[in-house]
């Protein structure tokens, strides 16, 4: 199960990066061939997670908001990048469907009717920036509103870096909000771990956009700036070596493997005679 995490999130962060480069050349060169490998990159993005539509639904949203008065300089390249990069994935679901592989939906219950999605997403935000501990409350509204001045934060990058920004920006949250939407509606897990993995995929935009708000506001203390960059870049470091510590001073847990287990037991039928 950790493989199939591990390949999983890595994956699906590898084609969003492709399909980001790809789209962002399509909208600066007007290249057609980079259209073609963004929508090789974007029919993958639904077939390797069902996320993947909440990307490129965030992405069509985002185009319009920052580029809508341009993108018919683009022709019709734009609708048939979106109606192939789904079209993958929509026969996928139908498959699903009527084979009747996909689970029943369970709605949830949550008395925070969402809240408690949108919060654990803040705290993920707060979380990228400052080493804070995890809430044992279920909706803290601290992050909650941390994750609003984050936002806020953000959108000041996205001002800043220009409409590829604005894209990147609408995108982000076009992408949580839907996430929040299908954990209330469905048996979508929650909670901050699971959070910070399904929006790690993000992690890089919003870096870029915190990057474009400290260029706007300390633009003129090139100094300051390069030694808050170098501080910011030594805190995973140290992270890294304060979690190997912690991990470290813990006792090792033995889980028995299927094939230990057939062994132990062949082991026990057939036993040597001495």
């Amino acid at each position: 199960m950790t493989t199939k995490f591990v390949w999983s999130e890595t994956c699906f962060l590898l084609l969003f990066t492709i399909y980001a480069v790809a789209l962002y050349n399509c909208l600066t060169t007007k290249a057609k061939g980079w259209w073609l490998v963004a929508t090789l990159a974007g029919l993958l993005l639904p077939l390797q997670r069902t996320a993947g539509f909440f990307v490129l639904a965030g992405v069509a949203l985002g185009l319009l908001v920052a580029y809508g008065r341009t993108l018919h300089e683009y022709a019709l390249a734009p609708v048939l990048h979106f109606l192939l990069s789904v079209s993958g994935g929509l026969l996928w679901q139908v498959h699903v469907w009527r084979t009747n592989l996909d689970l029943p939906l369970v709605v949830s219950n949550s008395a925070s009717i969402g809240l408690q999605a949108v919060n654990d997403f803040g705290f993920m935000l707060v979380h990228w920036l400052l080493p804070v501990p995890i809430p044992p409350a279920p909706v803290p509204w601290a992050y909650l509103v941390g994750g609003v001045l984050v936002v806020a934060i953000l959108i000041v990058g996205a001002m800043e870096i220009g409409r590829f920004g604005q894209m990147l920006l609408v995108t982000a949250g076009v992408y949580v909000v839907l996430h929040a939407l299908s954990y209330q509606l469905s048996r979508g897990s929650a909670g901050f771990h699971d959070s910070e993995r399904y929006a790690a995929v993000f992690y890089g935009p919003v870096m870029l956009l915190l990057f474009g708000a400290l260029r706007r506001t300390m633009g003129k203390r090139p100094r300051l700036l390069h030694w808050l960059l170098l501080v910011w870049l030594l805190y995973p470091v140290v992270r890294v070596v304060h979690n190997a510590v912690f991990l470290r001073s813990r006792p090792v847990i033995h889980i028995a493997s299927a094939e230990s287990l057939a062994n132990k037991k062949q082991a026990v039928q057939h036993p040597l005679k001495l």
